[in-house]
């Protein structure tokens, strides 16, 4: 019948009421309850009831660990003992010390504790051995009866039914804190999914705050096939740009589309065919518009990336941003650009810059055409330029360098010029002005680029040359001219010195005397 204690899952009562009637019952002096390990390769004693002692072991809690001071039987030990506890329903050794399923025991179990006949029955759950109940007996061996046997067994089957009702009681404990942490979590999982649609709702507003007033659009593309598409999102920021209204992008993308150039809507519509067939990669494009409202023309460059759909679409996540401000620089840059090249193709001087990090130097195509070279026929280093330089002009040149990079800000920019001969591809030597300023500092002042212009004054110095030499010839004549006189003077002075003495001897003497 079921009892309250045994069959309540009050394991530590229902045990000391088991073996405190088990010691009564059988009259033997100790009585002790066994447990497997968790790895079911040592019995360890959890409960003992000794005659005259205090019942001791297990007193509150669940069976588990070795409660007593009781060395555990391993079964590696005890091979005979384990296989008959395995096998048989009781294991009556009236003397234990010869019956040959309990003579392991002897040594070190049975004389240690001075026991002489065991009564062990196994205590099974579900037919599968989780411990032991012994009965022993101390001192001289006792004979065993059938009823005793069966009483022991029944005493097993009521331990075995008190852990049952143990683990059924922590089961159903179990299961009872499974479903509060499982209400928690769905309570907890629900108020997080309110509180992230709320925040989710929140950051779409925002989303939409800050793309309606960013400067461009962001958009989301379906492409359905060539020339197939629709917009799933599209921000205000579209409708500034073109002046057609948000929605019937959305709703009505081929009108939409309407508003950009025809000149370049085949380009647009084919460029986005493309980009279909390459989901992952970058697309970039630039067309114009024409606004609906202004008639105003925009330059319109749009950007996205494309992800391949199981259904074989493509979604596009980009962006348009109005670039006519740019476009209209670049058309200045490039129109200055035409007329600096111009201007530099009409002077025929050569333009370098220096990078005084790396010793890279871009030479214009006049640069090399000057020397007789053809344009980037030797490699943009420096040592292309001092490989042509004259031996002769190297110090010079390399000092006014050395000067002007090491100006400080402070100082000005002075800039330098020097006057060199770099040697010509058919190897004459070719007479250059080079010009030369700081064009790129570093924050702390430190000289990063170094531009200038290299000026053919070859016929220049010819001239010069020429002038020296007609110079030089000039006063070589004059200096001769000067001699002739002066010899000249000496010839004719010498003979009229006596002439003279004589004409004023004459005019002295009378012509009588």
């Amino acid at each position: 019948s079921r009892s309250p204690v045994i069959d309540g899952g009050n394991v530590a009562a229902s045990l000391q009421l088991i073996v405190s009637a088990a010691a009564r019952g059988l009259g033997v002096a100790r009585v002790g309850v066994w447990l497997w390990d968790d790895a079911h390769s040592s019995l360890h004693c959890i409960l003992q009831h000794e005659q005259g002692v205090p019942l001791s072991g297990l007193a509150v809690g669940s069976p588990g660990g070795n409660a007593l001071a009781r060395p555990p039987l391993h079964r590696s030990d005890y091979p005979a003992y384990f296989a008959a506890l395995d096998e048989q329903r009781t294991i009556a050794a009236h003397d234990a010390w010869q019956d040959p399923r309990t003579i392991e025991l002897k040594a070190n179990y049975l004389l240690v504790e001075g026991i002489r006949s065991m009564l062990d029955t196994p205590i099974r759950l579900a037919g599968v051995m989780a411990g032991v109940l012994c009965c022993e007996q101390i001192g001289t061996s006792r004979q065993w009866g059938e009823e005793e046997a069966s009483f022991a067994a029944a005493l097993a089957d009521m331990i075995g039914r008190s852990l049952i009702a143990q683990r059924r009681l922590q089961s159903d404990q179990a299961l009872r804190d499974l479903n509060q942490q499982l209400e928690a979590r769905i309570e907890r999982e629900t108020e997080e999914a309110r509180r992230a649609e709320s925040e989710s709702q929140s950051a779409r507003q925002q989303l939409k705050d800050i793309t309606d007033h960013m400067p461009g659009a962001v958009c989301q593309m379906l492409w359905l096939g060539p020339g197939k598409y629709r917009f799933l999102y599209i921000s205000d920021g579209i409708s500034r740009m073109t002046g057609v209204d948000t929605q019937t992008f959305v709703h009505d993308t081929v009108q939409a589309m309407s508003a950009v150039e025809p000149q370049d809507f085949l380009g647009l519509a084919a460029a986005i065919d493309i980009a279909a067939r390459k989901p992952g990669e970058p697309f970039d494009f630039t067309f114009r518009v024409r606004h609906s409202q202004t008639g105003q023309l925009h330059w319109i460059q749009t950007q996205s990336r494309g992800s391949a759909l199981p259904d074989g679409s493509v979604l596009f996540n980009g962006s348009f941003i109005d670039v006519t401000s740019r476009k209209q620089l670049e058309d200045a840059v490039a129109e200055s650009e035409r007329l600096l090249k111009a201007a530099m193709d009409a002077s025929h001087d050569g333009i370098w810059e220096w990078n005084l990090v790396t010793d890279d130097v871009h030479f214009s195509d006049s640069w090399f055409t000057q020397l007789g070279y053809a344009p980037a026929e030797m490699p943009m280093r420096l040592s292309t330029f001092t490989s042509l330089l004259h031996p002769d002009d190297a110090q010079a040149t390399f000092t006014a360098v050395a000067r002007t990079v090491g100006q400080t800000l402070e100082a000005g920019e002075i800039g330098y010029a020097a006057e060199f001969r770099l040697r010509r591809k058919d190897g004459a030597w070719q007479w250059i002005l080079g010009r030369g300023n700081i064009s790129q500092r570093a924050a702390d002042g430190t000289a990063l680029r170094l531009t200038g212009t290299n000026v053919d004054i070859d016929e220049r110095k010819r001239l010069e040359h020429s002038l020296a030499s007609a110079t030089a010839a000039a006063q070589q004549a004059s200096k001769a001219k000067g001699d002739f006189l002066a010899n000249m003077s000496h010839e004719i002075r010498t003979p009229m010195n006596a002439v003279i003495g004589l004409a004023h001897l004459l005019r002295q003497t009378p012509l009588d005397a």
